[in-house]
């Protein structure tokens, strides 16, 4: 394994010269360029790049140590050729966490200080090319973070939407069996865990937008943007031979799906950070879920409120997913901050854990709250605060487990959150159909006691172990930054 000072992460390696002033989007000037980007991953997970067809431009003498090695070897990185850098300056640090096992890093470097040039190459027109999508209006990002607010609104909505109405959809369709009756609900949370480890693939090949169906948003994905732009010139110029640097011949749907697929379940298996924050995800996402599939039983059976007017105490639980929301994410940037201005103002993705041990506690105590309260029939206020305290507890899991995710795992975040995903989908559609079958053996109080107390035994330890122990098991990571 090579040394800490020369590694590279693919976020901090892809590096290009300074554009001509002409404002060409192609290099043909005498000044130096970069002749190659180094292969590897970005933050995207899943985008290699690879110069093969262009040996003219790079020079014979460089051609075949340049396009000699297999796709395999895409995802381990290749040396390129430099002006003036040195290889020791190219080490990924995020929040100062230097990543030293970048178990997708290039391996032995050849230098050189041979200026070699790419005349063909597409790329921005500098740092503040407006085509950028980093460098959009406030406006056109608001816009955008708008249309993708709504669309996140819809899924959750409609995911829970049929909840209030289980009981008349099972008399419509003669539907008695109660586990089927309850995947009338869950079946949708089944595809949760199905459609990111496909589409993710797909849209890193024809972009976001086109996946995504969402006509009022432009196209946010550099490869997609770039590859558009020397489609244009290529047809402008007629020169076939302009490129990006993300376009390489083995770059295809079925190479990109292959990855993407096997990446996070590799994740799942072997890492211990992962695995335990994926299950606890699941934990609460599942009881999340079972508790929306038993609502209306609650109010229509034990409250003895009409279907409409027990689908009105579902407000509870979107308040405390919404007021917790709020709250949580400035929390835990503050706490961030601090940390990190105590430890020399270097950051860990420990940092992040604090605000997980809040709503570990949480949860247990919305959920005895809402079953006891339920049990003997207190005021229809009462299981709602349990709820509230629930959903709360629950939003500052979810928020602090991601972000400590993204942290820790920075080049392979997306494949981390995948893992985590398909855990946390299953949960979610295997929690509610063993539920009635539960509340008919322990009842409201007990049953949710249950669920109380495997909450305290699994949300509990977590948060100190990662704690104490998070850097440890990075450090050992050849996918964490350590």
């Amino acid at each position: 394994m090579p040394s800490s000072n020369s590694r590279k992460s693919a976020e901090s390696s892809r590096y290009t010269a300074s554009r001509p002033q002409t404002g060409s989007s192609t290099v043909g000037s005498d000044q130096p360029r970069f002749s190659q980007v180094f292969t590897g991953h970005h933050l995207d997970d899943d985008q290699s790049h690879y110069q093969k067809e262009h040996g003219q431009a790079l020079g014979e003498e460089r051609l075949g140590e340049l396009q000699s090695f297999p796709l395999d070897d895409l995802e381990y990185g290749h040396d390129g050729v430099f002006q003036n850098n040195s290889v020791e300056d190219l080490v990924e640090n995020r929040e100062g966490i230097t990543n030293k096992h970048d178990v997708e890093a290039p391996r032995a470097i050849k230098r050189s200080s041979m200026p070699v040039k790419d005349p063909d190459l597409v790329t921005w027109e500098g740092p503040d090319d407006p085509a950028n999508p980093k460098n959009w209006s406030k406006g056109r990002r608001w816009g955008a973070t708008l249309v993708v607010s709504s669309f996140t609104f819809i899924s959750p909505v409609s995911s829970s939407l049929v909840a209030p109405a289980i009981s008349t959809i099972s008399q419509e369709f003669n539907i008695t069996n109660a586990v089927e009756q309850q995947m009338v609900l869950s079946v949708f949370i089944l595809a949760y865990a199905l459609g990111p480890l496909f589409l993710g693939p797909f849209s890193e090949i024809y972009g976001r937008v086109p996946i995504f169906g969402i006509f009022l948003l432009q196209e946010t994905y550099p490869p997609k943007i770039l590859h558009a732009k020397a489609k244009k010139l290529r047809k402008q110029t007629g020169r076939m031979s302009l490129h990006t640097e993300f376009e390489h011949p083995e770059r295809s749907l079925a190479n990109t799906l292959q990855r993407a697929l096997v990446r996070p379940f590799r994740l799942l298996g072997t890492q211990p950070i992962v695995q335990v924050l994926a299950l606890y995800m699941a934990y609460i996402y599942g009881l999340t879920y079972l508790l929306l599939s038993t609502f209306p039983r609650l109010w229509t059976e034990r409250y003895h409120e009409s279907i409409g007017i027990g689908g009105l105490n579902y407000i509870s639980l979107a308040l405390g997913f919404f007021v917790a929301t709020q709250i949580c994410g400035p929390a835990s940037d503050m706490i961030y901050r601090r940390l990190k201005a105590r430890n020399g103002d270097v950051g860990k993705p420990e940092f992040r854990i604090p605000i997980l041990l809040p709503g570990s506690v949480l949860i247990p105590i919305g959920l005895f709250i809402y079953g006891w309260t339920a049990q003997y029939h207190v005021h229809w206020i009462a299981p709602n605060i349990g709820t509230f305290i629930f959903s709360a507890g629950t939003i500052m899991g979810f928020q602090a487990i991601q972000t400590y995710i993204v942290d820790a795992y920075t080049t392979y975040a997306a494949s981390a959150i995948g893992a985590v995903t398909v855990l946390r989908s299953l949960a979610g559609f295997g929690f509610p159909l063993f539920a009635p079958y539960m509340y008919d053996a322990l009842d409201d109080g007990w049953g949710n006691s249950l669920l109380g107390f495997l909450a305290i035994g699994i949300g509990l330890p977590a948060p100190v172990l990662l704690w104490l122990y998070g850097q440890k098991l990075r450090e050992r990571s050849p996918f964490a930054a350590g």
